[in-house]
């Protein structure tokens, strides 16, 4: 609805968070004639802004409400209302209870993190932009009460794309497109922007894919597999890999940079050709999978597609080599992690959360992982140790304790932060909090060895 319409209960219900990556371009519609659209007709079809594989689960149609005075009880709330939407999204796809707590739009941030499944609170201008799927939730002002509620169907440089019911009778599209400027979005016709709630089960079941220096791929307990360049004659060994946002693909880097993608990984670029102080060692992904930067053990950073040179330790002299890096959730920044736990931040990375420099280790660290609002990481040593920092989940357990067959190589977490995989290089894989997986043997010809360790969807 519109903030002039007199039924404001029209903020009452909407829909909320979809796959990122599972998500189609939103064409975006327009209407010239003044008219109200007949209740229950659709605004925006599924399909057009969910993927095959999500609009199979139900109905993600977004309808329009008419005249305003129409409503009908369902099973989601008050149908075709704006929370009624999110509520029928949420229970759909990831089986949340169907009435949230709320008797209006604006009231969904406050009970967000309580739920069933839990939605986790990201401000208006914080550390995190937002992404497809995020709940877009519009504050309560004199003109709009009840305040709205939308959900986000793509984004881009300088914009956000919504879906949503009942923003406006006349002339309704069940879209719009509104600016941002980093990670701040101002007021919408004078209703300000409190934040955005992501679901904490915010992707396809994601399980963990290995990746071995031979290029060979394995994927544990239903991962996918999207290929691999075992059948070519690499120019060196892999180093790294890094999954795609959507768990549809991955990178994979050798010590020369060369770069070889699968799945929806793109390709931006490779240090092939170039003089390399250092070999590198491993790499990361920007938030969108538009980019990626690659790091050399003297820490020296090369960015390609949409990610940023921040800053690197190429002239500074490191106790101990650099073995990993994790991008900010902004991609405006980075961590850098050395053997010994030294981290440095660089960009708008969180400094001064803490560091293992001069703590005596029993194992060398060999990678990080960051928290989901980017205020923390683990550190993992070679023993399976974690080390948490910031606020990052203390108390999810590491293999520091067991008799792990051979070294831990690396770690990725889950999406919403609550868990996490550890892989040792014989393809042992160890979960721990809400990581959907328990331990395995490992699977790696003795001759070769893991690298990597990206998420993936699960087949089944």
């Amino acid at each position: 609805m519109s903030p002039q319409h007199p039924r404001l209960t029209v903020f009452a219900r909407a829909l909320a968070a979809v796959t990122a990556s599972l998500v189609v371009p939103l064409t975006l519609p327009t209407q010239t004639a003044a008219a109200v659209v007949p209740w229950g007709s659709v605004l925006v079809p599924g399909g057009q802004w969910v993927s095959p594989e999500v609009v199979q689960l139900g109905d993600f149609n977004v309808y329009s409400n008419g005249t305003g005075g129409q409503d009908q009880t369902s099973a989601y709330g008050l149908s075709f209302e704006c929370v009624e939407l999110a509520q029928r999204f949420a229970a759909v796809r990831y089986g949340e209870q169907k009435i949230w707590p709320v008797a209006a739009a604006y009231q969904m941030w406050s009970v967000a993190p309580s739920l069933q499944i839990p939605f986790v609170q990201l401000p208006n201008g914080g550390p995190t932009a937002p992404q497809t799927g995020d709940l877009l939730i519009f504050d309560h002002v004199a003109a709009a009460p009840f305040g709205h509620v939308a959900v986000v169907a793509d984004t881009g440089p300088g914009y956000v794309d919504i879906v949503e019911q009942n923003w406006s009778n006349t002339n309704p599209v069940g879209t719009a497109r509104l600016p941002i400027n980093g990670t701040a979005m101002p007021a919408r016709e004078t209703i300000p922007i409190v934040g955005w709630l992501r679901s904490s089960t915010a992707a396809l079941p994601l399980k963990p894919t290995l990746i071995t220096r031979a290029g060979l791929v394995y994927p544990v307990a239903g991962a996918s597999n999207f290929g691999g360049p075992v059948s070519l004659a690499l120019a060196q060994p892999l180093v790294g890999a890094a999954g795609t946002p959507s768990g549809r693909g991955y990178w994979m880097v050798g010590g020369d940079g060369g770069i070889f993608t699968y799945g929806d990984a793109q390709y931006f670029g490779t240090t092939v050709g170039m003089h390399l102080n250092q070999p590198i060692v491993g790499m990361a992904a920007t938030a969108d999978g538009k980019g990626y930067w690659l790091v050399a053990s003297d820490g020296g950073i090369f960015p390609f597609g949409d990610a940023g040179g921040y800053g690197s330790t190429g002239n500074i002299r490191l106790n101990q080599p650099i073995v990993g890096m994790s991008p900010s959730p902004t991609g405006k920044g980075y961590w850098l992690v050395a053997a010994d736990g030294g981290i440095f931040p660089f960009g708008d990375a969180t400094q001064g959360l803490g560091s293992l420099g001069s703590v005596r280790l029993n194992k060398p660290v060999v990678g990080m992982a960051p928290s989901a609002d980017g205020r923390g990481y683990w550190l993992v040593a070679s023993d399976g140790g974690i080390f948490p920092f910031g606020d990052a989940t203390q108390g999810l357990g590491s293999a520091g304790g067991m008799n792990v067959p051979s070294p831990v190589v690396g770690m990725t977490a889950t999406s919403d932060g609550r868990g996490y995989w550890l892989a040792t290089q014989g393809g042992t894989v160890y979960a721990f909090g809400n990581a959907r997986f328990l331990a395995n043997s490992g699977v790696v010809n003795p001759a070769d060895r893991v690298v990597g360790i990206v998420a993936t969807v699960s087949q089944h």
